[in-house]
């Protein structure tokens, strides 16, 4: 996704295609129905980014493409198609990416977008540590030769690269220049068919039509509005009256699901995104808690019954997974079976590790606002007091919750981080954010991160890897190192959806965190 639970980046799956060196023009999509203009379209989201800029998440592309362009963009068939970038080819040692850019799109002040602009995007995010960073690790050098040509030379074999691209939003270097970030976030300005018009944050986000065409994308819709709502009834009630026309991933109940059906509302469903209960390898450490244990780790994973959670929130919608991975992905290893729910076996761990009697975590489990969310934790709260260990829940909005993850602003983590994501491009890459020695984040005491040097060894050489299959055993066995050692409770394989009405057409959907309303209007 990046999107969000917890930071439920909710960056779903897309199983990776053999990458081409060079590809022509998108196919003209299929015939439908001519698409009518729409003033406007409300659309109900669970929270919000607390800045409308990219920099606040590597999730919910869904927020980010009517404002900004990306190199490339995900079609329905998962392919990575041009977009900004006509056509690419990699070279014969698989360490340089040269991309064609398109000579006719320009910034909303006329200023042309050229290759600097997006060589200009790459480093700008390495340098100032921004989520997407992750994507880019393995980026040496980014270069503009000349005004139509990128270079982005790597350190080593990354097959990831071009996968990566359709969620690096281009950024206009002269504007950053002229008012500096701060600036940047008051009045954010991106080459897409869309402008905002007002942010409110955890509040709110009205987007307008620009009054220029763009190059090449045509939008039938004037307004694109987002609100947060965070009742599931109050969300149900406002389609019903038609206040709100769509739901973007808005964690219904079973019965609550049946009942948008019946009431002929469109619900798609996207089982791929994977939720579970992170214990933040930084602050444990520096705290010295029984976390530290990967004994006192697994006996968490037994205490939680992950198959009643499922049924009773979601009426079996969701399944454990046993695996940081979703069904689908490279990573995912159909081998990896959940561990059981055993509430005996985890207070012997316990016991084992010294605790006998359990014990309290001082600073407690970090949670989102989102309403499933808050059933999931206070259920988890519950199966893990039945064994003695205590702790309290903080349930914070997206915005704060986000930097206490990315240890911003002097947020203090919790012992606990509720988390969700998937895999946007088929290579696990955006959870490099937070799992990976790396650190691309800067690591330490007051973030979220993970390390360990095996999993590193095997993840870089599947990145490395031109044989598909041979990646994906690479990523499997990365997966096996990152399960045995616990670094979460790892929980359900969540069904995120999207519910419309039904007069709304033409969404282009790759799955429910990657999608656009370029082609959507009402009937």
């Amino acid at each position: 996704m990046a999107r969000c639970w917890g930071l439920l980046v909710l960056l779903l799956v897309a199983c990776a295609p053999a990458l081409p060196t060079s590809v022509p023009a998108a196919p003209a999509p299929p015939d439908r129905e001519t698409p009518r203009p729409t003033p406007r379209l409300n659309v109900i989201v669970n929270n919000l980014i607390n800045n409308p800029t990219p920099q606040s998440s590597t999730s919910n592309a869904w927020l980010y493409w009517p404002v900004w362009d990306s190199l490339v963009q995900f079609g329905p068939d998962y392919q990575v198609r041009p977009s900004v970038a006509e056509r690419w080819q990699l070279s014969a040692d698989s360490r340089t990416w040269t991309f064609t850019l398109r000579r006719d799109l320009t910034w909303p002040d006329g200023t042309p977008l050229t290759a600097a602009d997006a060589a200009f995007t790459v480093s700008y995010i390495q340098q100032n540590n921004w989520p997407q960073r992750s994507a880019l690790l393995s980026v040496e050098r980014a270069e503009a030769p000349d005004p139509a040509t990128l270079v982005l030379t790597t350190r080593q074999p990354d097959m990831s690269i071009l996968n990566n691209l359709p969620t690096i939003w281009l950024l206009p270097q002269h504007y950053l220049d002229q008012v500096g970030f701060q600036g940047y976030v008051a009045k954010p300005m991106g080459s897409g068919p869309y402008e905002i018009v007002e942010f409110r944050a955890g509040d709110s986000l009205l987007l307008r039509k620009r009054s220029t065409p763009h190059a090449f994308r045509t939008v039938f819709i004037d307004e694109l509005a987002f609100k947060v709502v965070t009742e599931n009834s109050q969300k149900i009630r406002g389609l019903q009256t038609g206040e709100y026309d769509l739901m973007v991933q808005p964690n219904l109940t079973a019965e609550q699901v049946e009942q948008v059906k019946q009431l002929g509302f469109t619900v798609l469903s996207f089982p791929t995104a994977m939720y579970g209960i992170v214990i933040p390898q930084g602050p444990n450490q520096a705290r010295n808690t029984p976390l530290t244990d990967k004994r006192v780790r697994l006996a968490l994973n037994y205490a939680v019954d992950w198959e009643a959670i499922s049924k009773n929130l979601f009426g079996g919608r969701n399944v454990p997974a046993g695996q940081f991975a979703v069904p689908g992905s490279l990573m995912w290893d159909p081998d990896l079976k959940p561990i059981p729910y055993d509430p005996a076996k985890a207070k012997q761990l316990l016991a084992e590790a010294g605790y006998p009697n359990g014990f309290k975590l001082p600073y407690g489990m970090d949670s989102s606002t989102a309403q499933a969310v808050s059933d999931i934790v206070l259920a988890v709260q519950g199966y893990l007091r039945a064994i003695g260990v205590e702790f309290e829940i903080h349930q914070v909005e997206f915005g704060l919750i986000s930097d206490k993850a990315l240890g911003r602003n002097n947020q203090i983590l919790g012992d606990l981080y509720a988390f969700g994501s998937g895999d946007a491009n088929g290579f696990w890459t955006f959870n490099r954010t937070y799992f990976g020695c790396g650190r691309p984040l800067g690591g330490g005491p007051n973030s979220f991160y993970y390390c360990n040097p095996e999993f590193d060894r095997l993840y870089e050489a599947a990145l490395a890897e031109p044989d598909p299959t041979r990646r994906a055993q690479l990523m499997r066995q990365a997966n096996r190192v990152f399960r045995e050692d616990y670094p979460m409770i790892f929980g359900t394989i969540n069904s995120v959806l999207i519910v419309h009405r039904p007069e709304v057409k033409g969404l282009t959907i790759v799955n429910g965190s990657i999608f656009n309303f370029d082609s959507a209007y009402k009937a």
